[in-house]
């Protein structure tokens, strides 16, 4: 199914119609996917600055979203495997998913009290993680524990949740922890500022993305393979995008100490000779430059999530 780019200028409700009346007969989630490689990459390259084209955008996403929902919640989603994951691409998104089952699931009362209960138990943590970006990282540490459990209870409800969707929860918490941490350092320059002050926003973020990997190794070794009524018989799961993106972390703290180090040993007029000041400026002409663009190519939530972020 082809769109036609300058649908966009004739504004949201004309795009919508559109697209709905096209995406019919087609793959579930076909159009969302075409709107994404489309529109979303200009805006998140800075290119498109159209604040308004963007909420349009996201938008035609979300009503694009809740249809393809409603309409594919005629199957018994608690038994079989998910078809919908690449819609989801935040908890709320999620809570919609299980409102619309519930919804739609008049006939099965097994899914429609389940659905119900899924929603209710993920319906707190959504409303936090959906204002992340302005919780102080204290708040942010007490919202993974949170999640901890709330993951432990719907692997333990039954029916139990689905496990490839829980799986997929635990890979957008993972990137919401790594939205959290971009904006973090959006606020310094990670290879001018002081040392002591880019080590320890580092290591408070290192810490972050840590606390979740081992929540999410916690329950897919020790506690889930133990449970009884529904062990966990696969290896142990954590999101890779957040290794790569904590090993990234990682690297730039040890590649600051190394030459913060290095350059104590040396005389004032050594450090002239070398040009100690200009040794980061390989990473600062670079075009991965940024931590944020590192992450953001690596994520597989980058079509589904606008985030606009500047350079350097």
């Amino acid at each position: 199914m082809a769109i036609d780019e300058t649908l966009l200028s004739k504004g949201f409700d004309s795009t919508f119609t559109v697209i709905v009346r096209q995406s019919r007969g087609v793959e579930l989630g076909q159009p969302i996917g075409i709107i994404a490689q489309n529109f979303l990459p200009p805006c998140i390259s800075g290119c498109l600055e159209n604040e308004k084209v963007i909420r349009d955008i996201a938008n035609l996403q979300n009503h694009l979203r809740s249809i393809i929902f409603s309409e594919n919640s005629d199957n018994n989603i608690i038994q079989a495997e998910p078809t919908s994951l690449s819609l989801v691409s935040s908890l709320e998104h999620e809570v919609s998913y299980w409102e619309s089952t519930g919804v739609a699931s008049k006939k099965d009362r097994i899914t429609k009290v389940a659905s119900m209960t899924f929603r209710d138990i993920l319906e707190p943590i959504a409303r936090d993680f959906s204002i992340i970006d302005g919780l102080p990282t204290t708040e942010v540490e007490d919202l993974l524990e949170k999640s901890h459990n709330v993951l432990d209870d719907l692997w333990r409800h039954e029916p139990p949740y689905p496990k490839e969707r829980l799986k997929h929860i635990m890979n957008i918490i993972a990137s919401d922890v790594g939205k959290f941490v971009i904006m973090g350092l959006k606020k310094v320059d990670i290879w001018n500022s002081d040392y002591n002050e880019i080590a320890d926003l580092l290591l408070q973020h290192i810490s972050l993305g840590e606390k979740w990997l081992n929540t999410c190794k916690q329950l897919t070794e020790i506690f889930w393979p133990n449970y009884g009524t529904n062990p966990w018989k696969e290896s142990v799961y954590q999101p890779q995008d957040l290794i790569h993106f904590v090993e990234l972390l990682k690297k730039i703290l040890s590649i600051r100490t190394l030459h913060k180090q290095l350059v104590r040993l040396l005389t004032p007029q050594e450090r002239d000779e070398l040009k100690t000041k200009e040794m980061f400026q390989p990473f600062i002409d670079s075009p991965l430059k940024t931590v944020n663009l590192l992450w953001l190519s690596s994520s597989k939530f980058i079509l589904m999530k606008p985030i606009i972020l500047s350079a350097g």
